[in-house]
Parts: structure tokens; C-alpha cells; sequence
């Protein structure tokens, strides 16, 4: 992915920056900006402890860039100064063309955007861009062979779960909203689960649920300090406890995620075979 080259100037955007080399010969760095705008490419000549990954997360921030004018119809981008700020609100550096398939990253901003709860926005903003997550979470598939299976396969299936569980009637605002949460994070671990086609070790031993209630770690201990009852709640829903929580009124919207995730599942696995069937 690719934005459209910027006029030679100085400016100063919100963005996501991660280091692509190590240090060359005369000191300089690639690096990769993510934006709103989209992606670029730039050199830096920064300190390397600059790119450093503070408390597992990507380096949200304020980014300072120079580019010169175009070679051959190409930009060529250098960082000039980076102010972190890890309370970047996640629109700031998502862009419509940061998950490949249309619609989807622009739709589920728009659900977080709609989430009153600002412990809870800030919760899944955090878990959206640890490290990893980010921007792994917009490309990934869902599933290698099964249901959506395709690049961005895995935010696609988050949404879907997350719409029906935000059109779901009889729900009070809060569980609506703790639901729509848990169905953006329910498959999360799975950015962390795949490498080259296959299970990492990782998860055939622990499973894509435990390896994200293990990397979220910081943003579980952010939310139980700005909300205990919000924070209790999120690490029973994600930690699977929603299972044994027949008699917890509070953990039932766990079910309702749940059933919403098979439904999509379903729906994906009867759109393949209707593709299969009408290519025979």
C-alpha cells in the first residue's frame, strides 16, 4: 500500500512509525510511517533508541517529515523529529486503505468512535496498537483455510461480529458496548498466531485467545485503573470465563458474541462453497 506523493515541504502528522532496517554505514535508519494519509516510506537519522517498543506497544506519535522534491515521479521522505503520545486516538493513523478490503477499516473506526465509554475506546485503541497488532490486526486472515481466509480476512470477520452484536435488541448501552469490544478483540491473537501458512508453536500449544489475554497484559492493568468493574469484566469475556459464567448475569453477552462469531463463520464458509459451485 502506497499514499500519493506529498509537495516538497516541511509538516507534522499523527502517526504510527516502525523501524524496517538497522542502523547503515552513515548512521541512518528506514523506517515506515503509518497514517491517516497512508503509508510512506522515509529515512531518519534519529537516535535508534527513538523506534524503541515502550510497554509492548507500536510508537504512536507526533511525526515531523521532510520530503524532497520527486525523482522520477517518487518522493523521497526524511523524519525530522518524533514526539510519542500514547494516547493517540486510533483514526489519527488508520487510514480507509490500511486493511485491503474496502469499507472495513473505516467501519470499524466508526463503531469505536460510537463506543460512550471512553475507558473502553481507549482500551481497544490500546489493543489495536501493540506491538504486533498493529497494523498485523487490518491484513491477517481470520482463519489459513477455513472461513475468511483472505488478507484482511481477520478485521472483516471482527467487524461483522461486532455489527450484529451492535444491532442486537434488548441490550443496555453498556453491555452493548462491552460487547462490540469483546467481538473487535475476540480473535486478535491470531496476528500473533500465524507466521509463513502455519501455526506457530505458540498457538497449537496455548490457542489464539490465552496469547492475546497474555499480550494484553497493559492495557488490561490501564482499564482496571480507570474502571475496575470495566477492567474485571473485559479479562473474564476475553479470558474465556464468559464459558463458565452461566449464573453471571454479566459475562452473558459473552454468549451473544459467541453465537454471532459462528454466525459469521457460516455465513463465510456458505459464500466460498456458492462461489465453488457457481465456478464449476
Amino acid at each position: 500500500m502506497s499514499a500519493n506523493p506529498l509537495p516538497a515541504s516541511i509538516y507534522q502528522f499523527p502517526a504510527v512509525i516502525k523501524p524496517l532496517s538497522s542502523v547503515d554505514s552513515q548512521g541512518g535508519w528506514r523506517i515506515r510511517i503509518y497514517s491517516a494519509n497512508g503509508e510512506f516510506d522515509a529515512f531518519s537519522w534519529m537516535p535508534s533508541h527513538t523506534y524503541e517498543v515502550l510497554y509492548g506497544r507500536v510508537l504512536t506519535g507526533l511525526v515531523t517529515v521532510g520530503s524532497l522534491e520527486p525523482e522520477g515521479g517518487h518522493c523521497v521522505y526524511a523524519a525530522l523529529g518524533f514526539k510519542y503520545d500514547d494516547h493517540m486516538a486510533l483514526d489519527a493513523i488508520v487510514s480507509p486503505e490500511t486493511c485491503p478490503i474496502y469499507g472495513v477499516a473505516e467501519q470499524i473506526l466508526g463503531l469505536i468512535a460510537q463506543i460512550s465509554s471512553s475507558a473502553l475506546r481507549r482500551f481497544v485503541e490500546h489493543a489495536l496498537t501493540l506491538d504486533g497488532a498493529f497494523p498485523h490486526f487490518w491484513t491477517c486472515p481470520a482463519s489459513l483455510r477455513d472461513h475468511h481466509a483472505q488478507a484482511g480476512g481477520l478485521a472483516l470477520h471482527s467487524l461483522e461480529v461486532a455489527t450484529m452484536v451492535a444491532s442486537a435488541a434488548n441490550l443496555s448501552t453498556e453491555m452493548r458496548e462491552i460487547g462490540v469490544v469483546m467481538a473487535l478483540l475476540h480473535d486478535l491473537g491470531k496476528v500473533w498466531a500465524y507466521e509463513d501458512g502455519s501455526e506457530t508453536r505458540e498457538a497449537q500449544v496455548l490457542g489464539h485467545e490465552r496469547i492475546a489475554y497474555n499480550r494484553l497484559a497493559s492495557a488490561f492493568a490501564e482499564l482496571l485503573q480507570e474502571d475496575e468493574s470495566l477492567g474485571l469484566t473485559m479479562q473474564a469475556l476475553l479470558g474465556g470465563e464468559w464459558r463458565n459464567g452461566a449464573r453471571k448475569k454479566r459475562l452473558a453477552i459473552g454468549s451473544v458474541v459467541n453465537a454471532f462469531d459462528q454466525m459469521s463463520c457460516e455465513n463465510a464458509r456458505t459464500r466460498r462453497a456458492s462461489r465453488g459451485a457457481d465456478a464449476q
